[in-house]
C-alpha cells in the first residue's frame, strides 16, 4: 500500500488512471465559472493550503488521525474531532516509513493548471495568475505516514461535537518540505519544512516532516467493526 501512495504521490502531475469512487473528492462548478471543476482524485497537495490550516494539521498529526471538511476548493482541517473524544482515541499516525528522497518541481501559468494541479488553494491564489504572474513549487519527499485505521465511521464521530461537519480523514500523507513561490514575489507564498536543509546530507528529521500530499478517505457509514480495533492492537 506504501508503495503505491508513494508512487502516485511524487509525481508532478495528477495520475491518469481515475480512482475508485471510494476514495474520489467531488468538487463541483468549474474553473470558467471560477468555482473550483471536478478533483481528479483524493490527494491534493498540502502547499494549497493556507498557513493556519498546515499548522493546524501538522499539530493534530502528533497525536491524533486528522479528519477535514471537504467542500469545493475548501479542505478545511477540524483539529478538535479527535482531541473531542481523547488523544488517539480514533488512531494515529504509525511512524515513518521512509523512502529515497524525491525532489520534484510544479509550474503553474494558467488557470486551467491552476486547478487541475492545485485545486485546494486554487481561488486564494487565483489573483497571482490574473496579475500576470506565475507560480512555482518546489518539494521534496521524504517518506509516508499511514494511519492506523483504515477506515473512519460516522456514528462513532456523531458524540463529538468536534467532528461535525467532517467529510473525510487523511488516510496518509507524504511528508517532507516544500516552497511555493510567486515569479513576482521573492518570498515563498507558502512553505512546509525546511527545503533546503532537508535536502542536505545528515539533516535533521524535523525540517523533513511537514505534510506535502494528502491522501483522503471519505467517512464511511455506520460503527468501526470490533475487530477492526483488534487488528490495529495486534500489528
Amino acid at each position: 500500500m506504501v508503495a503505491a501512495l508513494l508512487l502516485g504521490g511524487c509525481s508532478a502531475t495528477p495520475a491518469s488512471t481515475p480512482p475508485s469512487s471510494a476514495d474520489a473528492v467531488v468538487m463541483v462548478g468549474s474553473a470558467a465559472a471560477g468555482a473550483c471543476p471536478i478533483m481528479p482524485d483524493a490527494r491534493p497537495y498540502a502547499f494549497g493550503l493556507d498557513p493556519t490550516e498546515l499548522s493546524s494539521f501538522e499539530s493534530q498529526a502528533k497525536t491524533n488521525v486528522v479528519f477535514v471538511a471537504a467542500e469545493g476548493c475548501s479542505l478545511r482541517v477540524l483539529p478538535s474531532c479527535d482531541a473531542a473524544a481523547s488523544p488517539g482515541k480514533l488512531g494515529g499516525y504509525r511512524p515513518l516509513l521512509r523512502t529515497s528522497v524525491n525532489r520534484s518541481r510544479i509550474d503553474i501559468r494558467t488557470t486551467g493548471e491552476l486547478y487541475t494541479r492545485l485545486p485546494v488553494g486554487g481561488p486564494a491564489l487565483l489573483p497571482r495568475l490574473e496579475a500576470g504572474e506565475s507560480l512555482h513549487a518546489d518539494y521534496l519527499v521524504v517518506g509516508m505516514r499511514e494511519a492506523e485505521y483504515g477506515q473512519q465511521y460516522r456514528d462513532d464521530l456523531a458524540a463529538l461535537p468536534g467532528c461535525a461537519g467532517a467529510t473525510h480523514f487523511v488516510y496518509a500523507y507524504a511528508a517532507g518540505a516544500f516552497a511555493l513561490h510567486a515569479s513576482g514575489s521573492r518570498d515563498a507564498l507558502r512553505r512546509g519544512g525546511d527545503l533546503e536543509g532537508c535536502d542536505a546530507q545528515g539533516a535533521d528529521a524535523s525540517r523533513c516532516e511537514s505534510p506535502v500530499r494528502l491522501y483522503l478517505r471519505p467517512i464511511v457509514d455506520g460503527h468501526r467493526p470490533p475487530q477492526a480495533t483488534l487488528d490495529v492492537a495486534a500489528k
